[in-house]
């Protein structure tokens, strides 16, 4: 089985890190995080988004949007 964390109810990046040692504190099994490709009234910085997952060690991203 494979958790997914949503990462627009997290403070990303900001929380990434946290996010990140909590989850492999509590299980050796892969994780991910779900970035949601939406409109919003503040435009978010995708690319800073990803860089930190990238960085804060999460393999896998699963990806929504409307």
């Amino acid at each position: 089985m494979l958790e997914i964390i949503t990462g627009l109810a997290q403070n990303i990046p900001a929380s990434v890190d946290s996010v990140s040692t909590h989850c492999k504190d509590k299980t050796d099994k892969p994780f991910g995080v779900n970035i949601t490709f939406s409109p919003t009234l503040a435009p978010l910085e995708y690319t800073v988004i990803v860089k930190a997952l990238t960085d804060g060690g999460v393999k896998v991203v699963e990806t929504a949007g409307f």
